[in-house]
């Protein structure tokens, strides 16, 4: 389908849209959990290194963090947001180095090698559309040029 349109104090644009196909549906689901799995990993390493870094703090880590929401949980746990789910998945869950890496690898293979930048480079696309609800934002930023490896 080609669509024409004048932008305002421009010549004559043509714009042709297709419909491309990026990723399986499966491959999709497999690696948005080990988007997942990366940001709980992520998360837990990243707040106990700037909690165990505060100048003054009785909290110190995850796990003291997770205790002092429970100990004062009337400020700390409202009725509005009353959990803290997110928080004890990222204690319980081990994931090793080399598991985190095996996954942002997988990520950035979905992303660059058949994905994205595939379609890309491919089909020489501009843009592409979809819904905010679609996976696709967060497909982009796990196979995205800066992410960080873990340390």
């Amino acid at each position: 389908m080609s669509i024409s349109f004048r932008p305002r104090n421009l010549s004559w644009t043509a714009l042709t849209v297709r419909r491309l196909s990026l990723v399986c549906q499966r491959g999709v689901h497999e690696a948005l959990s080990k988007l997942n799995r990366s940001l709980v990993a992520d998360l837990k390493s990243n707040l106990n290194t700037y909690l165990e870094n505060l100048a003054e703090s009785q909290v110190r880590s995850l796990e003291d963090l997770i205790s002092y929401n429970l100990q004062y949980a009337d400020k700390e746990l409202p009725p509005t947001h009353p959990r803290q789910d997110v928080f004890i998945k990222a204690q319980n869950q081990d994931t090793s180095s080399s598991t985190y890496e095996r996954h942002l690898q997988h990520l950035r293979h979905v992303d660059r090698d058949r994905g994205i930048e595939w379609t890309l480079q491919t089909y020489g696309v501009d843009v592409i559309l979809r819904p905010t609800d679609s996976g696709l934002m967060s497909m982009v930023t796990a196979g995205g040029k800066h992410w960080s490896k873990r340390e």
